[in-house]
């Protein structure tokens, strides 16, 4: 059985593949982007995705939650073959994506089945 950390294992160790990996801060993200390639229209979730963002970087400070997306697009970017990633890259093209806390208060409120109003 191989003894590993999360930065470095013994010298010839491995981690044992089986195991599961310990869930991230980002997973949530992740999961929404993957669903940007699920989706036949990715724009209906891109909004999702970019709150997601903001309320990491509003959770865990910019550096971090910069850190934080930054991991995320490339977790789950790298899972998609170039056929879908450029379908994807082509729908978001030339729309307006802005972003605030009341906007993403609605789009959170929308994506559980409430009114946008439900969270004041």
């Amino acid at each position: 059985m191989a003894i590993c950390l999360a930065v470095a294992c013994k010298a010839g160790a491995r981690p044992d593949s089986t195991a599961a990996r310990a869930p991230q801060p980002n997973d949530s993200l992740v999961k929404l982007i993957l669903k940007q390639f699920s989706n036949p229209d990715p724009r209906r979730v891109h909004m999702q995705v970019l709150c997601e963002g903001m309320r990491l970087n509003n959770t865990y400070g910019y550096a971090e939650g910069d850190r934080l997306n930054r991991d995320a697009w490339a977790r789950a970017w790298d899972s998609q073959d170039r056929a879908e990633r450029y379908r994807v890259e082509r729908a978001l093209v030339g729309h307006d994506y802005r972003i605030n806390q009341a906007i993403c208060d609605s789009v959170s409120q929308a994506g559980k089945g409430l009114p946008p109003d439900s969270a004041r």
